[in-house]
């Protein structure tokens, strides 16, 4: 009996090992196919990343007749809901458009491609369209796309060198800031309206502000005035007002690169929950 029962007691222990073992391979064997799906997913995402950059302005600086501009979007995560764009418009002039769709990611983006590839249609029909229609059909191709899940803020400007004015409407976005070379306090094209696909026919207000020689312009979305430092504190629009007043003289490259800088170290190491955009143009 008792041989029996250390003979039972070898086999109880192999099958035990046995089925360790294969518990081990199993497990492994998971490891090993999240591992290769999570390096899948990455690199659609970086591609993702990649197509999405491809279809942005280019971040040099643009020249125009009596204006120069460019720009630069920081997504917070692989892909995000923000996007510029600029289209040349007769006598010189040229529309600008910033737009952030809510939230970030893959679904945001996809958002975002459609309605940066409507910008691109509106070119080829060769009219030139006035700011509050551009964001009307903006309007129409987010809440036709997104069917209401998603929303976007917007702002188009023209820029009108001969006429040294700025034309614009706005869509729920952040009010831009015109600064003069001089340093003074920098000045909000105020009004404000519905944000893209909030509403079926919606009805944007354009509204006209002179500008003088040197000013700057600056576009820019949410993400950079709400990010936060260490302590959960803002940066805020008055740090933002006061940094611009600051670089007033800079060049549009410089004068986005030295506010990005700027932003950077208040919020140090503290991980990003929404995109930045920034648009300068300098005003001759």
């Amino acid at each position: 009996l008792e041989q029996k029962v250390k003979e039972r007691t070898i086999e109880l222990r192999e099958s035990n090992q046995k089925l360790a073992d294969s518990l081990e391979e199993l497990t492994n064997t998971r490891l090993k196919l999240a591992e290769a799906q999570r390096d899948a997913m990455q690199k659609e995402m970086i591609l993702a990343r990649e197509i999405q950059e491809s279809i942005l302005p280019p971040r040099d600086l643009v020249q125009a007749k009596g204006h120069a501009f460019c720009g630069l979007v920081i997504p917070a995560s692989y892909c995000g809901g923000d996007f510029w764009g600029h289209r040349n418009y007769s006598g010189d002039r040229t529309l600008l458009v910033v737009a952030d769709v809510t939230g970030h990611g893959v679904a945001a983006s996809l958002i975002t491609a459609v309605t940066r590839s409507c910008l691109d249609t509106l070119e080829s029909t060769g009219t030139d369209h006035a700011v509050e229609d551009v964001l009307a059909m903006l309007s129409s191709v987010v809440r036709r796309s997104a069917q209401g899940r998603l929303l976007a803020t917007a702002f188009a400007c023209l820029v009108d060198p001969e006429a040294r004015t700025l034309t614009y409407a706005n869509a729920g976005s952040r009010l831009p800031y015109l600064v003069s070379p001089g340093g003074g306090r920098p000045g909000a094209l105020t009004g404000t309206g519905l944000r893209l696909g909030e509403d079926e026919a919606p009805r944007y207000m354009a509204q006209v502000k002179s500008y003088g020689a040197g000013d700057r312009l600056l576009l820019y979305t949410d993400g950079i005035i709400e990010c936060k430092n260490s302590s959960g504190e803002m940066y805020g629009d008055r740090r933002f007002r006061r940094s611009l007043q600051a670089l007033a003289r800079e060049s549009a490259p410089d004068l986005i690169g030295k506010l990005i800088q700027e932003v950077e170290a208040y919020c140090g190491e503290i991980e990003r929950d929404d995109d930045w955009t920034l648009v300068a143009v300098q005003l001759d």
